[in-house]
């Protein structure tokens, strides 16, 4: 089940930019509680709001390591 939740992950959240370990990482987490196929379009609409949070938080890193060492 995992490598199906992997797949419907990178198919839908391909432009976000994450890596194959945290799309992994993911996709692990999800596998424990999707039995079934049916479960993961749920599943994976679930983290998006995480994922979005997530790549706030990383750009907002990415902004203050510049400024730290532009200034």
């Amino acid at each position: 089940m995992k490598e199906k939740i992997l797949v419907a992950l990178k198919t839908k959240y391909k432009t976000f930019g994450f890596g194959d370990k945290a799309f992994d990482g993911v996709a692990d987490y999800l596998s424990k509680t999707v039995t079934e196929e049916s479960q993961i379009e749920t599943a994976i609409s679930g983290v998006e709001g995480l994922l979005k949070e997530t790549l706030i938080l990383l750009e907002t890193k990415k902004r203050v390591y510049r400024n730290n060492w532009t200034n």
